[in-house]
This record gives structure tokens, sequence and C-alpha cells, in this order.
């Protein structure tokens, strides 16, 4: 080896630590944060990262996961509240108990809570094979799929809850969900409605018409505006 070679490699290598001393020393300077927090920045030239509490404008936070295992009801109890503006929940490969059941959402006031179960207004469309076809959602609770069979076909989609922590303005919900409905058609549905009630939201529930939720997974996710 020249002497040419060997400078260069011991460069490298002294170059390499300075590196690896570098990283280690602006991991030790992270800003420590908790799962609904968010990254906000990263400077150039600056080892520190910092973390905003409940996530800055424009921010999706995840709150929670509930896993549903042959459940009468799947509960987000007291995660609802004035830190976020609008609520998500996904839900994924969803099956359920009874035949040509409902999937249903009732929203909860209060830290018992107390889930309401009236002024609920709200209509669906339906997409499939054989046409289209809508209706008029039930006034007790949010409608978000209807005539989902049994144990056969799985269910995912995505729901959207608006102003739940606004006492001057309608509650609002939004979901699209797929899944192939009784009768085998693979259905697109959307569904939307509104609660009255002028008493902020802390929880939601979900549960089907009849039977149980027999499997799937919701996460819930709290939006900035």
């Amino acid at each position: 080896m020249s002497d040419t070679t060997l400078e260069t490699n011991i460069f490298n290598a002294s170059n390499i630590k300075i590196q690896s001393s570098k990283i280690i020393n602006d991991f030790h300077n992270l800003g420590y944060g908790t799962e609904t927090e968010v990254l906000t920045s990263l400077t150039p030239g600056s080892p520190t990262i910092g973390y905003a509490v409940d996530g800055s404008a424009g921010s999706i936070i995840f709150l929670a996961t509930g896993t549903a295992s042959n459940v009468a009801t799947l509960d987000f109890n007291q995660y609802l509240n004035s830190n976020y503006d609008n609520y998500l929940v996904t839900v994924e490969n969803m099956l359920a108990g009874n035949s040509a059941a409902n999937l249903l959402c009732l929203a909860g006031t209060g830290k018992s809570p107390d889930y309401l179960v009236s002024a609920y207004a709200g209509v669906f469309q339906n997409w499939y094979n054989g046409g289209p076809s809508r209706g008029t959602n039930a006034t007790t609770s949010f409608g978000i799929a209807v005539s989902i069979p049994a144990t056969v076909e799985v269910l995912s989609g995505h729901i959207m809850f608006f102003n739940t922590q606004n006492p001057t303005s309608y509650k609002s919900m939004m979901c699209t969900t797929f899944y192939k409905s009784t009768g085998a058609v693979w259905t697109t549905s959307i569904s939307n409605g509104r609660q009255t009630g002028d008493t902020a939201w802390t929880s939601l529930r979900f549960q089907m018409s009849s039977g149980n939720i027999l499997q799937g997974t919701f996460k819930l996710y709290g939006y900035k505006n």
C-alpha cells in the first residue's frame, strides 16, 4: 500500500468518525414527543427537532385504534375534545355478525358518556353493478353503510366528522365505504348526515343495527384546520 493510499484511508476513517459523532450528538438533542405529538420542522444546521403538542394547522394526528372481535359496540370514549376541529375514522376489513345489518355510529357527550339516540338526519347513495340506489338514514344514529352481509365479505372505508365541538352549528358526518352488500353486489356507498344537538361531543360508538361486529380495525385521527 502506498503512502498516499494509506493517508487517504486514514482521512476517510477520521471523517466517518466525525460524521458518526455528529449524528449521535444530533440524536441526543432530539425533542421528546408522545403519540399525539407531531414533528414540526427540521431546520438545516440545527440539531434540535421541535414538537407541537396537538399539531399545527393542517395536521392529521393519530389518536387511537379499536379492534373489534365479536363485540356489540366499538367505542372511542373521551377522545374528542377542543384540541381538534374535526375527526377522521378509518375502518379496515370489518365483518358483520348478522346478514343485511347496517353499520351505525352514535355520538357521545359528557364523561360517562351519554350516547345520543335522537336528532340525527341523513341520506345515502349506493353504486353497484345493478344500478344506483339511495335512501334516508334513521333519525336515531348516523348511518354508515346499509345491508352488509354476514361473515362473507369485508367492509372498508373512511368517515369524517365536522364541528364536533361547536355549540352553534350542526355536527355533521360524511363517509365513503366499499363492500359486497347482501345479494353479492359490490357496492360503493356515500353517506352523510347531521346531528342537531348543542353539546360538544366527547366520544364515538360504532355498532350494527342487529348482531355484533365480528372483526374490524377502527382508527381515530384528529384534524386541525
